[in-house]
């Protein structure tokens, strides 16, 4: 398994830090990650605002990204408190898994399904906004390519719970339809899916 940390800002990284995220990160492993295989972690370390900020970021396999963070005062409560966080985010994984071998579908009752005129009636209020919205919106500075994964929706609504990401596009493993899976801001997820036309 890799291991990066990363400084930023004016935090200088000493051994003993490094040391004791290390510690911390082996006994999450060994006690709470429930036998998920990790392949790479990142630690990222820095100050912002007089608070110390901790990043873990661990990759693992089947195109899992797990994140946790927290900030604090103290860099050592900071990194306490992220691996709380991936404790916490590694338990809910495995209970996410778990439910889903006993009922499968348990999660579809969390989806809210988009049908054509939502999203037509969407689209029309845009096109009457357009013109100021274009003014408005910032430069577009920065362009990444992802490989597109073939997912069932259950999986893709655990990697997000996961990574904490606002939104995912994947390709759907029965369908084989590019679908669009996005948090709501009640809790729920919203999917849109893209087919031919008839």
């Amino acid at each position: 398994m890799d291991l990066h940390h990363t400084a930023r800002g004016s935090l200088v990284l000493t051994d003993a830090i490094r040391q004791y995220a290390e510690d911390k990160f082996q006994k999450v492993l060994d006690h709470h990650s429930f036998g998920i295989p990790i392949q790479r972690a990142f630690f990222t370390y820095g100050i912002e605002r007089y608070m110390h900020k901790f990043t873990i970021l661990v990759y693992a396999s089947m195109h899992l990204k797990i994140r946790a963070e927290a900030s604090t005062k103290d860099l050592y409560a900071s990194i306490d408190a992220a691996f709380s966080i991936l404790e916490a985010k590694f338990k809910k994984y495995h209970d996410l898994v778990k439910e889903h071998h006993k009922k499968s579908g348990s999660i579809n009752q969390h989806l809210l399904w988009e049908d054509d005129t939502e999203i037509i009636n969407r689209e029309i209020d845009s096109e009457n906004f357009k013109e100021m919205k274009e003014a408005l919106l910032p430069p577009v500075t920065r362009n990444s390519k992802q490989i597109l994964k073939t997912l069932l929706l259950e999986e893709a609504i655990m990697k997000m719970e996961l990574s904490d990401e606002p939104c995912m596009v994947f390709k759907d493993e029965r369908s084989l339809n590019l679908i669009a899976l996005y948090k709501r801001h009640n809790g729920t997820y919203g999917v849109s899916e893209v087919v031919e036309p008839d």
